[in-house]
């Protein structure tokens, strides 16, 4: 396992040592935060809405705050993660990590 965070830690320092990291980076916390705004905003909504009717059942937080925001983020990083990867598989590949990385005594679900 301590092969994963050094090979982790290495890949972050090279993608944050550019300015591309950094806007994945700011793009995907604007992201995150609208669509966190977004699931505020309905539950605030439903709130409201339970909160006038005398028969009203108490709403859960989970299922209008926790749910949508973690599935959508999780459609925020099915397309994030592989244009990271991407870029970090041809950069390895170019500078010839990648062999060195493939010839390491670790395993392929480690790396």
């Amino acid at each position: 396992m301590r092969g994963v965070f050094t090979i982790a830690r290495r890949e972050f320092g090279a993608y944050f040592s550019t300015p591309l990291g950094w806007i994945c980076l700011g793009a995907w916390l604007l992201i995150t935060g609208f669509f966190f705004g977004w699931s505020m905003d309905l539950y605030s909504a439903v709130s409201l809405q339970t909160a006038s009717s005398p028969f009203g059942d108490p709403i859960d937080v989970d299922a209008y705050l926790v749910a949508p925001f973690f599935g959508n983020w999780a459609v925020v990083l099915i397309f994030l993660c592989p244009a990271l990867t991407m870029r970090l598989f041809s950069e390895d590949r170019r500078s010839g990590a990648y062999a060195l990385l493939a010839a390491s005594p670790m395993r392929s679900v480690q790396i």
